[in-house]
């Protein structure tokens, strides 16, 4: 919750502990994109990412959630670009890596970038995406991720005016 992310981040400023201040700042990013406060948010993940010393999981966790903030906002070109090199970089590096996400953070990137390139019109590319990433959600067979890999590709489809192969993912 926003009320817990504030005061890790409080006790992190009294620790003077850079590190934890860094995930903390990153996840009150993270809940004010969630209660409706995207710009907020976009101001908290970019001083979380001022924390983040080398730290490749921080970093992608603060982008992601700037990147979450800038969909919110209606800005799905750059929700898009941000995802697309998050997605390129953690494939790079560790593909099944977790950072800030509850399963495989490329799963949570993919979703969000299904749903940017849908808003943008791009329905082809969306439903790419979708394809990739459910596939990967019933490689790592995590409920949550599956669950997010089938909504999405639902959504691709249903934006792409297939609304009867949409159904049938859902």
């Amino acid at each position: 919750s926003l009320a817990n992310s504030t005061a890790a981040e409080k006790l992190a400023v009294e620790l003077g502990d850079r590190h934890r201040l860094g995930w903390a700042t990153a996840y009150v990013a993270r809940d004010l994109q969630l209660v409706g406060r995207p710009g907020a948010s976009m101001v908290s993940a970019a001083r979380a990412l001022e924390f983040a010393d080398g730290d490749r999981s921080l970093t992608r966790a603060a982008q992601y959630f700037g990147a979450q903030a800038a969909y919110s906002r209606g800005d799905y070109a750059d929700s898009a670009a941000t995802l697309r090199k998050l997605i390129h970089d953690l494939e790079s590096r560790d593909p099944l890596a977790w950072a800030g996400t509850p399963g495989p953070s490329v799963i949570f990137y993919r979703a969000w970038l299904v749903w940017a390139l849908s808003q943008q019109g791009h329905a082809d590319e969306s439903v790419a995406v979708a394809r990739v990433m459910r596939s990967l959600a019933d490689e790592v067979n995590l409920p949550l991720c599956r669950t997010i890999a089938h909504l999405s590709e639902g959504f691709a489809l249903a934006l792409a005016g297939r609304p009867a192969e949409a159904e049938v993912t859902l």
